[in-house]
């Protein structure tokens, strides 16, 4: 018996794609500006109740908890690819299975983490050359954070679920709820209990609680593909590998964007902690221009795959057009207000002249250009959801991390200097761009003689 789409839930397979991917992506697009901003807002309660030592320290674990975590973030997207091919083919029985599966992954890689993390967090910092006078807050910070990292996982994969149906509202609503919460609790446990960087790492944990608590209600109660039942919490075999096959290329990419990231910010660290303030209060406005982008090529992502499970391959070379004009165009407009705004911006988070012009010429340089990032990844999204997560993960690798190590042992040395470290970002995003292009026209050609040479045979 087939599952009906919920109220809640879209078919992407039909009506205008346009009105379609913007009704799905602004809720995902609202979700990551509150998640940037529950973010910011940690860093700008340590600054204007702690320090700016402390906002340091936290800014000094953002790349390595990404090296650490993106990996099984990048799993919950091969949940959410499978998941949504099963909308589009209609499969409730293999709907079920794939969201037992997903939410085993993310207890199993959670409990992983939360080892590997809390029992790791000075020695990988160490290594990574975080500043010695930042080193015990940001031990601290992490070793709370990773605590919490079963909690993490449990609702990224959630929510991944719940959009893969085309349910990008409940996410948007626990997160606000979740949110609100942490904004408070970090507020609390700074003034009350007179805690540093430990209390917001409690006060994140905490409400990534609740949003994972309202996550769990939401699938339980769901009678559509999105449902969850205990009966069914085990790695199905098939399910499992169909995953993995999306989300460990996707899981690696992630990575592999890390990797970079963290030799960046061991650059970075050499220019010392004004150099690391003002990086970490120009990455927290840059984001803005980033997610806007991002999301909206994540939301096309469920289009994609649910057009592919249901054979419209017309729904999907359209999609990818519109969504790539969209990204880059919202892109390019909140680029240009970061700059023009960035003053009043990075007072929030920094109070140091030498930290603001560090943050400055990050927008400058490297975050009004990430225009070139959002048409990046909708191509890689889309490869991703038309079964070449590998093709993606191996073309982040050659044109995204192998060329930024390449730059920072070659032109950076020319002329040591942050602009050099930061120019290496929009030339890596262009690259990589520019062969994808060429390797999903090529890709999306097959499929489509495929599907005509199947629909031939039946006519035959």
């Amino acid at each position: 018996m087939s599952a009906k789409l919920l109220k809640r839930e879209v078919d992407l397979t039909k009506g205008p794609i346009f009105k379609k991917l913007i009704l799905y992506a602004i809720p995902m697009v609202l979700t990551s500006f509150l998640q940037l901003l529950f973010n910011a807002t940690d860093i700008a309660v340590l600054r204007f109740m702690v320090n700016e030592k402390a906002v340091a320290a936290v800014g000094a674990t953002t790349s390595l908890v990404s090296l650490l975590v993106n990996f099984f973030i990048g799993l919950s997207m091969g949940s959410n690819v499978v998941l949504a091919r099963c909308v589009g083919e209609n499969n409730t029985p293999k709907a079920r299975r794939v969201v037992g599966t997903a939410i085993t992954i993310s207890l199993i890689s959670g409990i992983f983490l939360m080892i590997v993390g809390y029992f790791g967090s000075r020695t990988f910092l160490t290594l990574m050359g975080c500043p010695s006078e930042l080193l015990d807050g940001a031990t601290k910070y992490m070793q709370i954070y990773f605590l919490g990292m079963p909690i993490v996982l449990f609702y990224n994969f959630s929510a991944s679920l719940l959009r893969a149906v085309g349910d990008s509202i409940r996410p948007l609503i626990y997160l606000a709820i979740s949110g609100v919460a942490n904004v408070g609790l970090n507020i609390f446990f700074i003034a009350v209990f007179d805690m540093t960087v430990e209390g917001v790492a409690i006060g994140t944990v905490a409400s990534q609680l609740i949003a994972s608590i309202l996550a769990f209600i939401a699938m339980k109660k769901s009678t559509g593909f999105s449902r969850f039942d205990f009966k069914q919490l085990r790695a199905y075999k098939t399910e499992a590998s169909l995953i993995l096959k999306v989300g460990v290329p996707s899981g690696l990419q992630s990575v592999l964007f890390a990797i970079s990231n963290v030799l960046i910010s061991s650059t970075i660290y050499s220019f010392g902690s004004e150099a690391v303030a003002g990086n970490t209060g120009g990455h927290q406005i840059d984001n803005l221009v980033y997610i806007v982008g991002n999301a909206i090529a994540l939301a096309n992502m469920a289009v994609v795959s649910q057009n592919y499970g249901a054979g419209m391959i017309n729904r999907i070379k359209k999609s990818i057009k519109i969504t790539m004009l969209t990204a880059c165009s919202a892109q390019i407009i909140v680029g240009a207000l970061a700059l023009l705004f960035s003053r009043p911006l990075t007072s929030i988070f920094v109070e140091t002249e030498e930290a603001y012009l560090v943050a400055r010429q990050r927008l400058l340089v490297m975050g009004f250009w990430y225009f070139i990032a959002g048409a990046f990844e909708t191509l890689s999204f889309s490869m991703r959801a038309l079964d070449k997560s590998v093709t993606a993960m191996v073309i982040t690798l050659i044109f995204v991390c192998f060329f930024r190590i390449f730059w920072l042992n070659t032109f950076y040395l020319l002329n040591p200097t942050l602009a050099m470290v930061y120019i290496s970002y929009p030339i890596s995003w262009l690259i990589t761009f520019s062969v994808l292009l060429v390797f999903i026209i090529s890709h999306i050609k097959k499929i489509e003689r495929q599907i005509n040479a199947e629909k031939s045979e039946k006519s035959a």
